[in-house]
């Protein structure tokens, strides 16, 4: 009997590759142009996250911000992403809370 393994596509992702490749998340024209490359980068962080790999609080504030930066793009496929990623990274991103209160001055007040 033959027995066939199939590998993850996932199996031989490194977390650094898969950050530094999200960082065209911040070019407009990839966002827009190219939302299935996007979906796809997208796909490789949520692997990451669900595998436990331990992300830096500047990691994890890089691809918040870099993930937040996708709602430039229309694509309905690409925005349902988004919000899975977020709902999935959600965990995460208590550490951008606690960076943010603790750079934001005291008495500083929101003005609009």
């Amino acid at each position: 009997m033959l027995l066939f393994l199939t590998a993850s596509p996932f199996s031989d992702l490194e977390k650094a590759t898969v950050l530094q490749e999200c960082r065209v998340f911040s070019d407009s024209k990839v966002v827009t142009e190219s939302p299935r490359k996007c979906s796809q980068l997208i796909t490789k962080l949520l692997h990451i996250v669900t595998q436990g790999d331990a992300m830096s609080s500047s990691e994890v504030t890089e691809v918040f911000f870099g993930v937040t930066k996708l709602f430039q793009s229309s694509d309905a496929s690409l925005r349902r992403m988004i919000y899975f990623f977020i709902k999935e990274a959600n965990p995460l991103y208590h550490v951008i809370c606690i960076l943010l209160l603790r750079r934001w001055p005291r008495h500083a007040t929101l003005t609009t």
